[in-house]
């Protein structure tokens, strides 16, 4: 630890390569999982999360946002399965281009397709008041393809776009708070248990991030000691982090 920041975390510093020093920001928090079943409610206290951060300002970059944005780095791997699977046709799909241009041009032609795919999606919630992550991307794909394939005139170019707007929020996915699904298997020879079938396959969680935050005037103790940091509590419905994460 190099410095206490105002806000309760503080600056720390990596080692870069030819021995330069990167100063960095480190946020440490845990997050409590409280299951409502069947059973009652029951919690279940996270180990202690680092996120380091190139951002060091607290004003512009407060702990908690970054603490709960953390989950939405995984949403990363969902947008490359939507260019990768689904929208270039399958896993066995490759690229028709043969050269290095063509193919550089081709990867390109598919970005724009998936940015128009989603101005679509979000014209679509906007028009109904919903949030995009209720238009799925399936849904709009197939909706753009039936209409590329269909016939009509430019000058119908506007009223078919409403028809296709009006058929994603009619299929637009109902609101679903935090869930979890235990985990468990329907096939047997696995390390899992098998789920029975009168068990329900998810139950409702609340998720609780904790930041723990050090007073400018108190530098922790050693890792051997027990330190005992205030402790900031938020109510979120993301799922927990799941390991240290590096933002920039």
């Amino acid at each position: 630890m190099d410095h206490v920041l105002s806000d309760g975390t503080y600056l720390s510093h990596l080692n870069g390569p030819r021995g330069a020093r990167i100063t960095v920001r480190v946020i440490e928090y845990t997050v409590l999982t409280t299951t409502l079943d069947k059973d009652g409610a029951s919690g279940e206290t996270s180990e202690l999360f680092c996120l380091i951060t190139t951002l060091l300002d607290p004003a512009s970059a407060p702990a908690r946002e970054l603490a709960e944005l953390y989950t939405a780095r995984w949403t990363s791997e969902t947008i490359f399965k939507h260019i990768k699977i689904e929208q270039r046709g399958g896993r066995t799909a490759t690229l028709r281009s043969n050269s290095p241009a063509m193919v550089e041009q081709e990867l390109w032609a598919m970005l724009c397709v998936y940015q128009a795919l989603h101005q679509l999606a979000a014209d679509s919630a906007h028009r109904a008041h919903l949030p995009v992550s209720h238009i799925s991307f399936k849904q709009t794909l197939a909706a753009a393809r039936r209409s590329v394939g269909a016939d009509f005139s430019p000058r119908q170019l506007t009223a078919k776009v409403r028809d296709v707007q009006d058929d994603l929020i009619r299929e637009a996915a109902k609101p679903r708070p935090g869930r979890a699904a235990p985990r468990a298997t329907k096939r047997s020879g696995t390390g899992y248990r098998s789920l029975r079938p009168d068990e329900p396959a998810t139950t409702h969680v609340t998720h609780t991030i904790e930041l723990q935050l050090f007073p400018q005037d108190q530098r922790p103790a050693p890792p051997n000691s027990p330190a005992i940091p205030q402790i900031t509590t938020y109510d979120e419905t993301s799922p927990p982090p799941r390991q240290m994460a590096s933002a920039a």
